[in-house]
């Protein structure tokens, strides 16, 4: 019972910060085209963006400081600074305090960003051994919810509600997900943070466990020296070329469904209804599916598995491409396959992430390479535009299976599970 309200509270927290986000990137521009902004001051509001990419700044500070203060405390924090800054945000006019306003929405997307290093390390922290598979699915699950409320549920509600009701319930949201923190227990958390917790590795740690020299500066002294350390680390070539990839096979694929659907006649209901709708809730029920495998099977045989599954929808995709299937049945199947397999992707990175953390910098750790698999994602979706323009909508199908397939050999190559003595 304990375990399962701990997986509540996590998913509560990641939904917590992704809705307002995806508020801020999906609806926000909405509302000001419908008032008639330029397309360039629209694009202002990508700046949004930026602290979750430089997080990893910041990230020590915080591991440093969660021996004293918890990570529970950050989290909280964060999360009420994040609530602050919206309603703020609801108190502005979008057409006299843009520049207010985008200050502001930097200033919470920024809280946002420390609050997934602290839920993120308290995460690591907390949980151990296989239940990693189940709070990773807790993570992404709550993010694809998170954004499918924020890009669809909330521009329903602001259609009824108007700006001015909006924000307000936005913050009663962000303040209530908090609620399931508050009677978590966090003795765990705090031992290991100080440096007595258990810290043996769990059966599918990779074989580069930190030394006892390399732990002990961790535990005692995060800072930028030791953010930088991690890319001197025994085989960080062999996790930063998984990270960057895993997800190489569905990531360009992913950037252009919704302009493929569009040059295939359908229209922005219909897209919106399979991509947004259907695609992220299934992308959500196949990384919990994919955390119950990871606990059961455990990471090294699922990171070979689902690197399988996306090759293999790399190649469907591909196929029903060259076959010119259009018709609604084949692109709903073809769009629902590649977010199932983007849902399951995500479990395995995230948790192969978590095992290859040293104690005392989990949040630095952890996010410096959930960086390099969002800067890999960015550098596929930037390619697969292009590579689309250049070879069209198969080419870039095909491009994907290919990398779908590198990265199998690849993951079959280098992560092959050492078999046990008999």
């Amino acid at each position: 019972m304990a375990h399962d309200r701990k997986l509540l509270t996590f998913f509560s927290l990641y939904v917590a910060q992704s809705v307002p986000m995806s508020f801020f990137t999906t609806v926000i521009p909405v509302v000001m085209r419908q008032n008639d902004f330029s397309l360039r001051s629209i694009g202002l509001l990508q700046l949004v963006r930026l602290p979750w990419l430089v997080k990893f700044l910041w990230a020590p500070y915080v591991d440093g400081s969660a021996g004293k203060r918890g990570y529970k405390r950050w989290i909280i924090a964060s999360e009420l600074f994040y609530a602050v800054m919206i309603m703020c945000v609801g108190l502005l006019n979008l057409d006299t305090d843009l520049g207010l306003i985008v200050t502001l929405v930097i200033l919470a997307v920024t809280a946002s960003a420390t609050q997934d290093i602290a839920t993120d390390a308290f995460a690591v922290v907390l949980f151990r051994g296989k239940n990693k598979g189940m709070v990773n699915s807790m993570q992404s699950m709550g993010s694809f919810v998170g954004t499918l409320c924020g890009s669809g549920l909330m521009l329903i509600v602001y259609k009824y509600v108007g700006w001015s009701l909006l924000l307000p319930l936005l913050v009663v949201f962000v303040v209530v997900a908090l609620l399931p923190l508050a009677g978590l227990r966090t003795t765990a958390v705090t031992a290991s943070a100080s440096g007595s917790a258990d810290i043996m590795p769990t059966p599918d740690a990779p074989t580069v466990t930190p030394s006892v020299a390399e732990t002990t500066q961790a535990v005692c002294r995060p800072g930028q020296r030791e953010m930088f350390a991690f890319f001197t680390r025994p085989g960080i070539l062999r996790q930063g070329t998984f990270l960057l990839l895993y997800y190489a096979g569905i990531m360009g694929s992913l950037s252009m469904i919704k302009p493929w659907m569009v040059d295939m006649g359908y229209d922005v209901g219909q897209i919106g209804f399979i991509s947004g709708v259907i695609g992220t809730a299934m992308a959500a029920a196949s990384s919990f599916v994919a955390g119950l495998t990871v606990k059961r099977l455990g990471l090294e045989r699922c990171r070979l598995m689902f690197a399988a599954i996306v090759a293999a929808v790399a190649v469907v995709v591909w196929l029903l491409s060259l076959l010119g299937c259009a018709g609604i049945v084949a692109v709903t199947a073809s769009v629902v396959a590649v977010w199932c397999a983007y849902g399951m992707a995500t479990i395995v990175v995230l948790t192969a992430a978590m095992e290859y953390v040293r104690p005392g910098l989990e949040g630095t750790d952890f996010t410096l390479q959930t960086v390099i698999t969002q800067l890999s994602g960015m550098i596929m979706a930037v390619m697969g535009g292009y590579v689309a323009d250049r070879l069209g909508y198969t080419g870039l199908f095909a491009v994907g299976a290919a990398m779908g397939l590198v990265n199998l050999w690849y993951v079959a190559r280098f992560f092959r599970k050492p078999r046990m003595a008999v």
